[in-house]
């Protein structure tokens, strides 16, 4: 915005209009704000380009001529932009600091906008409710800039918040990720200990088939067991029956020789 000229055309649609001798152009817009651009480098600024302020008063004046009701007024020097929302000079509307406070509940004792006392000091302009938004404006007063802080520290808890979510997030993914890695290793174990589980029940099976041809085998072999030990038994009771003759026929034999031999201290018969 121009300084004093924007009553002149704060009604204008936007237009654009070049300073006299440069390269140099106004941007003024149908809300009142206003920048400088340069056609030639593509420059745009926000403040008045040095050396055109001169030029710049000239050509405002001649933008008010239209307007029989304006007033002769010498400008020191020209202002930055100003704010549409609280008529301040120095910052535009998106940066204007006042904060919209949402509506009194019905039955709230206390109001959104303050005390009394703060709400008499503030002036029609300061506090005015916005047409498109349903929250009230409030000036920067004690209770409004409380009110600000509060909403700038909630903002705050409700990034730490967020950040500690994300890490919390992150970390349990980091889990989730390690746990899946030990769940594969674990799957891998257990596929091998199924294979050697596969393994033992083959030799076992072999084992079982082993032992049950070493049962029919044993069972065939009773028969030739029986066999065998009842000719060992007999072989054993003809040799005691040769053992008990042989002995009889000593003793015989003994006692005929000892019947035919002559009694000690007898003449022999030669």
């Amino acid at each position: 915005i121009l300084g004093q000229h924007l009553w002149a055309i704060e009604l204008m649609m936007s237009k654009e209009i070049k300073i006299p001798e440069s390269d140099w152009f106004i941007k003024i817009t149908n809300t009142g704000r206003q920048w400088f651009f340069n056609v030639e480098t593509k420059v745009t600024v926000a403040q008045c380009p040095a050396g055109l302020e001169s030029a710049v008063e000239a050509l405002l004046c001649a933008q008010c001529e239209d307007n029989v009701n304006a007033p002769v007024v010498a400008h020191d020097q020209l202002q930055g932009p100003k704010c549409t929302r609280c008529n301040e000079v120095g910052h535009f509307t998106k940066d204007c600091r006042l904060v919209y406070l949402p509506p009194p509940k019905p039955n709230r004792e206390e109001p959104d906008i303050g005390d009394e006392e703060d709400s008499d000091a503030l002036s029609p302009r300061q506090s005015v409710a916005h047409p498109k938004k349903k929250g009230v404006l409030h000036s920067l007063g004690p209770t409004n800039l409380k009110a600000q802080s509060e909403v700038e520290g909630k903002g705050k808890v409700e990034d730490e918040e967020m950040t500690n979510g994300y890490k919390q997030l992150q970390a349990s993914n980091q889990q989730v990720t390690e746990l899946e890695a030990q769940l594969a290793s674990k799957d891998a174990t257990i596929e091998e200990m199924r294979g050697q589980i596969a393994a033992i029940k083959s030799e076992m099976d072999n084992y079982s088939r082993a032992l049950q041809q070493y049962q029919v085998e044993e069972e065939g072999l009773k028969p030739q067991l029986q066999n065998a030990l009842w000719r060992h038994q007999e072989d054993m009771r003809q040799v005691q029956m040769k053992v008990q003759v042989w002995k009889k026929a000593k003793a015989e034999a003994e006692e005929r020789r000892k019947a035919a031999s002559p009694p000690p201290g007898a003449p022999s018969a030669s």
